[in-house]
């Protein structure tokens, strides 16, 4: 395994825990402003992490050709954490926005 495909197969993961956070952050939203509970929940909850490994390990497959090493469970945790922690800071932001434009 060469640098670059390391590389690839890095940033592909990375943009892969993105993805599932920018789809988890929609999930929630939609499952609170709808106030779902119980097991409904429950039920979607699982459903949401099956698709979410079926996608992730896709493509997998596809970029790193089924080899599953330590990098990429790295890259997709640090892909979830950015923008997780970057959503984060921008609804914080425009909170703060719209509570000083309020007074």
């Amino acid at each position: 395994m060469g640098l670059y495909f390391q590389s690839t197969v890095f940033l592909a993961s990375f943009a892969a825990g993105a993805v599932s956070c920018f789809f988890f952050g929609v999930y929630n939203n939609l499952a609170k402003s709808l106030r779902l509970k119980g097991s409904i929940l429950l039920v979607l909850d699982v459903y949401f992490w099956i698709k979410t490994t079926i996608f992730t390990f896709s493509l997998l497959q596809v970029f790193a050709h089924g080899t599953v090493r330590g990098f990429v469970f790295l890259g997709f945790g640090c892909g979830w954490f950015f923008l997780h922690s970057g959503r984060k800071f921008v609804s914080d932001i425009l909170r703060e926005i719209i509570c000083f434009a309020r007074k």
